[in-house]
């Protein structure tokens, strides 16, 4: 969630579009915000453009401590980038 706002990170990737997306285990579809987080689905990193191309898409492990329960939490996400360059 941290990184969402932070600008620097935008030229960082050099992407026009970056977004994360929790599949497993399954909640209802929403955009992730400091209030609703962790029960929701999706976290927009940057979305430059209306018109950014091709999205590539991986799959990715969504992994988080819970320091009051004292374990490491993961969970199955995929990626979703699109940007010049990538194919």
């Amino acid at each position: 969630m941290m990184i969402k706002d932070r600008k620097i990170y935008d030229k960082f990737w050099s992407m026009d579009y970056m977004m994360v997306e929790k599949i497993y285990p399954n909640t209802t579809s929403r955009e992730c915000t400091l209030a609703n987080y962790p029960d929701c689905t999706t976290l927009t990193l940057m979305n430059k453009s209306a018109s950014f191309g091709t999205v590539s898409t991986a799959y990715v492990a969504l992994c988080s401590y819970d320091a009051v329960e004292e374990y490491e939490k993961c969970e199955l996400g995929k990626i979703h980038a699109a940007g010049k360059g990538i194919s």
